[in-house]
């Protein structure tokens, strides 16, 4: 695939809100929507992690839980 430097390439759709390279077709998500997913998937991780008909006992990982979650961002966006 030809490598793309997104010089003067980037539009941004009014239909859908979203900013999009001509050449390459790479999407472009703004930081605060970006931000919002992240909330959403990392509270969707804690809450799945009680999904228990006992809760584990022990500590909750909190930094390994945020990298599941960046982690998962970047596979969508």
């Amino acid at each position: 695939m030809k490598e793309c430097i997104h010089q003067e390439a980037v539009k941004w759709n009014p239909y859908n809100k979203v900013v999009q390279c001509h050449k390459c077709g790479e999407i472009f998500v703004p930081k605060k929507d970006k931000e919002e997913i992240e909330k959403i998937i990392g509270q969707a991780i804690g809450e799945g992690s009680m999904c228990w008909d006992e809760p584990p006992i022990g500590i909750f990982d909190s930094a390994k839980a945020n990298r599941i979650t960046k982690e998962t961002v970047q596979k969508i966006i």
